[in-house]
């Protein structure tokens, strides 16, 4: 499939903000392995079929306060070319603007309507916390077969802003996230993202740490199996002093399964006090399987805490063999080693999300 394919898909009325980066897409090309952050990754399946645009509603709101549509937005030219094909061809976008001092009391439910076999639908969301302001946000997918998502995300938390972001992947699909996060000072951002069933899935997660004690806890779950392929990629930039942020992601894999993690922090010049952890942690229950793991630190200042680390392995057998002498099942004990292993990434109000993580576990 050519790249002008897409080109074609303008809409009449294109202004020349969409124009302008879908000239850029074009310019740029697909992403290949021949760059860093692609290497391990390729957008095969986006490559291989001319996918129509899909301008069906996409967005479910579990409640419409402090929501409204976008009809237009000002986009700025991306390094990533994906990010430029989202910009020229988004169809829905909404934004999400908590007032300061608010506190929702109640966690805002966002769903991403399932899309028809080879349709695309590029979507944006923005989402604003102001002073103090505080909330939870849930995005789900329903379950999308053989169709293409691509989906632009701009966080932005003022002072003392928290902000708890939960994102649940569960269907057959080719997906793209984008998501940028700018954090002024205290505010705190927190992450968990489920990647549970995917075909394709593509996550570029950005933070910047700009202001003083601003500070953010990025976690995930992946669990791969047949030929799926799931890639995260997150870079935390502490730009200001006494910032803090974890990086902590845990993977099952199964099959011809592969994943991606590069995890990576950049301590800016200045930026004294820095504390940053980074782990990344996967099992592989086939030798067809395979992880490719590289956490990376880029320090441009001393008086700093960091850490990195990752470890590749197989289920352990003692445990296994531990749980089998005392009367359990194989398969029941092999469910619950990889389940221990992954909950360590949940906390305690997760209990329903442990739920759907060991229904998934059976298929494995």
């Amino acid at each position: 499939m050519t790249i002008e394919f897409y080109s074609q898909q303008l809409p009449a009325h294109a202004d020349a903000a969409r124009q302008n980066a879908m000239q850029k897409f074009l310019q740029m090309g697909w992403p290949t392995r021949k760059l860093e952050a692609w290497k391990y990754t390729r957008p095969q399946f986006l490559q291989e079929k001319n996918y129509a645009v899909d301008y069906s509603p996409a967005f479910e709101f579990s409640q419409q306060q402090n929501i409204k549509a976008i009809s237009e937005t000002s986009v700025e030219d991306s390094s990533e070319a994906l990010v430029n094909l989202n910009h020229a061809l988004w169809t829905e976008g909404a934004e999400i603007r908590i007032p300061a001092g608010e506190k929702l009391v109640q966690p805002l439910q966002i769903t991403v309507k399932a899309v028809a076999k080879d349709q695309a639908r590029f979507l944006k969301l923005k989402i604003s916390l102001e002073k103090n302001a505080s909330a939870e946000i849930i995005l789900n997918y329903e379950n999308s077969r053989e169709a293409f998502i691509s989906l632009v995300i701009e966080t932005h938390l003022q002072q003392g802003a928290q902000l708890k972001f939960v994102q649940q992947c569960q269907a057959d699909a080719m997906h793209y996230i984008h998501h940028h996060v700018q954090q002024a000072a205290h505010s705190h951002f927190q992450s968990l993202d489920l990647t549970l069933q995917t075909k394709w899935f593509r996550q570029d997660l950005n933070i910047a740490l700009q202001a003083e004690h601003a500070n953010c806890v990025l976690k995930g779950i992946y669990l791969g199996k047949e030929k799926e392929h799931i890639d995260h990629h997150l870079c935390i930039n502490h730009e200001a002093p006494y910032c803090q942020s974890e990086q902590f992601f845990k993977g099952i894999l199964t099959n011809q399964a592969k994943a991606v993690f590069n995890g990576k922090v950049i301590v800016a010049e200045g930026a004294k006090k820095t504390s940053a952890k980074q782990k990344n942690d996967s099992i592989l229950l086939s030798a067809q399987a395979e992880v490719d793991t590289k956490p990376e630190l880029e320090i441009y200042n001393d008086d700093v805490a960091c850490s990195h680390g990752a470890t590749v392995g197989e289920l352990s057998t003692e445990a296994l063999f531990y749980l089998i002498s005392r009367g359990i099942s194989e398969v029941a004990a092999k469910n619950m080693l990889l389940a221990a292993f992954v909950k360590e990434v949940l906390d305690e109000s997760s209990s329903l999300m442990a739920a759907v993580i060991d229904e998934r576990l059976q298929k494995f």
